[in-house]
C-alpha cells in the first residue's frame, strides 16, 4: 500500500510539473517612458543685474538739508516663488577730513545723523506715498534689518526705495565724515 501510496505521488508531481510548462498566462504589461523631475529656481536681479555690481548711493559734498533717493528694480528671473528681504550692511563711518570747525575727538558720526527710509515703492516714483510699505525709517546707524519686502513670484519684479537726508539742524559734528555701507537683497525659497 505504500509502494501504491509512493507512486500515485510520484506520478501526481510528475503530472504538475508537465502540466505547469503547457499551460500559458494572459499578460499585458505597460511601461511609462519619458518621466523627468526638474527643479525650479531662484534667480535674483537687481537693476537688470546679476551679480548686482552698481553702486545706487554715491553722493559728495552733502550738506545740513540735503536729500535723494535710490530706486532699485528687484526681479527674480526664476520659476520659483520667494521671500525677498533688503538690509543695509557692513556700515562704517570714518572722520574724513576733520576741518577746524568741527569737534574733536572726530569718530566720524555722519551715519548718525543720516535719516534714512526704506520702503516698497509699489508705482516706482521714488516717492513714499500714502499705502506704500514702509519697511525702516529712522537713522542710518540704527538700522537693523533685514526687513520682508514680501513674497517675489517667479518672474515677478518690485521696486524698493531708500531716501537719505541730512537734517537742516545738523551742526558742524559731520564736517568731512564719511559713512559707508551696501545695500543687500536676498531672496529666499517659500
Amino acid at each position: 500500500m505504500k509502494k501504491i501510496i509512493g507512486l500515485t505521488m510520484a506520478g501526481l508531481v510528475i503530472i504538475g510539473i508537465v502540466l505547469s510548462g503547457t499551460w500559458a498566462f494572459f499578460s499585458d504589461p505597460e511601461s511609462s517612458s519619458g518621466n523627468q523631475i526638474v527643479s525650479g529656481s531662484l534667480d535674483l536681479q537687481v537693476d537688470g543685474q546679476n551679480p548686482w555690481t552698481a553702486t545706487k548711493v554715491n553722493v559728495s559734498n552733502m550738506k545740513p538739508g540735503d536729500s535723494g533717493v535710490a530706486t532699485m528694480t528687484v526681479a527674480n528671473s526664476g520659476t520659483l516663488a520667494g521671500t525677498l528681504t533688503v538690509d543695509i550692511t557692513g556700515l562704517s563711518d570714518a572722520p574724513g577730513t576733520t576741518p577746524e570747525p568741527e569737534p574733536t575727538p572726530d569718530n566720524g558720526e555722519l551715519s548718525a545723523n543720516l535719516d534714512i527710509v526704506i520702503w516698497v515703492d509699489t508705482d516706482h516714483d521714488g516717492i513714499k506715498d500714502a499705502g506704500e510699505t514702509q519697511l525702516y525709517s529712522g537713522k542710518l546707524n540704527a538700522e537693523v534689518g533685514p526687513y520682508s519686502v514680501g513674497t517675489l513670484p517667479g518672474g515677478g519684479t518690485t521696486y524698493v526705495s531708500l531716501s537719505y537726508a541730512i537734517g537742516g539742524g545738523v551742526g558742524n559734528v559731520i564736517q568731512g565724515d564719511i559713512c559707508d555701507f551696501s545695500i543687500a537683497f536676498n531672496l529666499t525659497q517659500n
